[in-house]
């Protein structure tokens, strides 16, 4: 069932990147002959993403709590609420709806008592826990095994139901890496397990093939293949990096 869930969800997200603008912004960090530029453009014509205010995108920067909450609720067209702020999140601010709405829904939580952290860039374990709660949060049959991880950590059930559902995976040696930033492959990988790991026929895409971890080989070919991931210049996917803004739009 949470396959089925997941699926529908990424369905949902094809068709809507899959939109074409009608008008495009343009940012002084965006040059002309951008791999991303054209998805850019689209994000911003159909509200999904928006520029930092000064001229720029944000073209390398990771993304924050903040930034990640407002493309959940464009993305899935949920109505924004007016709830309860956090003393760090402004009311004023551009993303205090969606703040509003994933905290009153549940989708999301504060990392204190009246903080979100609306700055802090989304990690292993904030990841595992938005998929486990747009599931239902659906309880796990058994404790998680990470040596990393706690039966009283705040995450611990949504790091169980992933681990058990095979949506998300260990980083290895018996870690989860909670706090560690998602990077693209793992990002990829994630898509893909939550799609229920359809069958690809694409090998070898990028430049930095030998780079990709094993794990991350077919899901990183099915991204490029559906065209949920794109890879960088130089046809570089940059497994290892973190997911930016840019990426985030296309």
């Amino acid at each position: 069932m949470i396959r089925k869930k997941a699926a529908a969800l990424l369905a949902a997200a094809i068709a809507f990147s899959m939109q074409v603008p009608e008008w495009a912004e343009s940012y002084t960090d965006v040059p002309a002959g951008h791999w991303a530029a054209a998805e850019i453009e689209r994000a911003g014509e159909i509200g999904f993403m928006s520029g930092m205010g000064d001229g720029t995108f944000g073209l390398g920067r990771n993304i924050k709590r903040s930034e990640f909450v407002s493309m959940l609720v464009r993305m899935f067209g949920w109505q924004e609420a007016a709830g309860e702020g956090f003393e760090d999140v402004a009311a004023d601010s551009w993303y205090a709806d969606a703040v509003a709405y994933v905290t009153d829904s549940s989708l999301m939580v504060g990392v204190a008592d009246q903080t979100f952290a609306p700055d802090q860039t989304m990690t292993r374990a904030m990841l595992a826990t938005t998929l486990h709660r747009m599931a239902g949060s659906p309880a796990a049959t058994m404790e998680d095994s990470f040596s990393d991880t706690n039966a009283d950590d705040w995450f611990a059930a949504s790091v169980a139901w992933a681990a058990e559902t095979g949506v998300v995976h260990g980083i290895g040696d018996g870690f989860f890496g909670p706090n560690n930033t998602v990077t693209r492959e793992q990002t990829a990988t994630m898509l893909w397990n939550a799609a229920g790991n359809p069958e690809t026929t694409t090998t070898n895409v990028y430049a930095d093939q030998t780079e990709i971890s094993d794990y991350a080989t077919e899901a990183i070919a099915w991204a490029a293949e559906t065209g949920l991931m794109n890879g960088r210049d130089g046809n570089m996917f940059a497994p290892q990096a973190g997911m930016t803004r840019a990426e985030a739009a296309t």
